[in-house]
């Protein structure tokens, strides 16, 4: 079976390229040498996760709800000023009216047979800046949307999804699972939202400026190497979060990204 590998990715230049390699394992898919910044359609992107919901002139991106079957008696969901559902996917939220999308994104068609245990995206980006006697003004950096992989039959025709993957499913779904009470009950496909990394302590998704690079759109200026784990999900090779099993994998929600299905209406990511 073949494979899209996708990247979406905001990029400052400054002073020399930066060079992003995909590895899967330890074989190079491919080297990208970036001579341009690569900006935004709709001018600077605001997170839907780290929007201001205390300015009233905004609207509110997460609402915290009373649910009696969450462990603290709350959990937070997306309010209806950011849901928006696509007149054709009823059942998946997308955020086409509030995601500036990049203006360039990259594809790359792979083999199922080099996909085994992890890929790689390896960010060379050194020293790209006027640092000088403890003063910066200038730098070059990377701020990912989206890394995802899907079979290719899929990226062609996103209407398979619905029709082939019933799990696939948006928010709202209202399917019963164990994990209702606890914090993680669900990943998304095919490309993560959430950080890349669960704690299985806290029972929590892992904020540390690495794993969540993606989900808190953070700006990286250096080097930067980051080991996605692989899994197998509905006869199908996916990301999966680090210390999620393919077992517990499959007992949670999987959820259709809505970053991916963005780019999908807005960029026209399979045309």
């Amino acid at each position: 079976m073949k494979y899209i590998l996708f990247l979406a990715f905001e990029y400052k230049y400054y002073k020399k390229p930066a060079v992003i390699e995909l590895f899967a394992d330890d074989l190079l898919i491919d080297s990208i040498e970036l001579h341009k910044s690569i900006g935004r359609k709709n001018g600077e992107l605001v997170h839907p996760t780290n929007a201001d919901t205390t300015d009233e002139t905004k609207a509110h991106v997460l609402e915290k709800v009373k649910k009696s079957n969450c462990k603290d008696g709350y959990r937070y969901q997306y309010s209806r000023e950011y849901r928006s559902k696509d007149e054709i996917y009823i059942k998946w939220v997308h955020w086409l009216n509030s995601w500036s999308v990049c203006e360039k994104i990259f594809t790359f068609e792979i083999d199922e047979s080099v996909l085994k245990s992890k890929l790689t995206v390896n960010v060379l980006n050194k020293n790209n800046n006027n640092y000088t006697n403890g003063f910066m003004t200038e730098s070059s950096w990377v701020k990912f949307d989206a890394v995802g992989l899907l079979p290719k039959k899929y990226f062609d025709n996103i209407d398979l999804v619905d029709k082939e993957l019933p799990d696939v499913l948006g928010s709202g779904h209202g399917r019963p699972s164990p994990y209702d009470m606890d914090v993680v009950q669900d990943w998304t496909w095919p490309g993560l939202v959430t950080s890349a990394k669960y704690d299985h302590e806290k029972d929590d998704w892992v904020e540390n400026g690495k794993d969540d690079f993606i989900s808190n759109s953070l700006a990286i200026g250096d080097n930067f190497r980051y080991e996605f784990d692989l899994g197998e999900w509905s006869g199908m090779r996916v990301i999966r979060p680090k210390n999620v099993s393919d077992r517990f994998l499959n007992e949670l929600y999987c959820i259709m990204s809505p970053v991916f299905l963005t780019y999908m209406l807005a960029a026209g990511l399979n045309k």
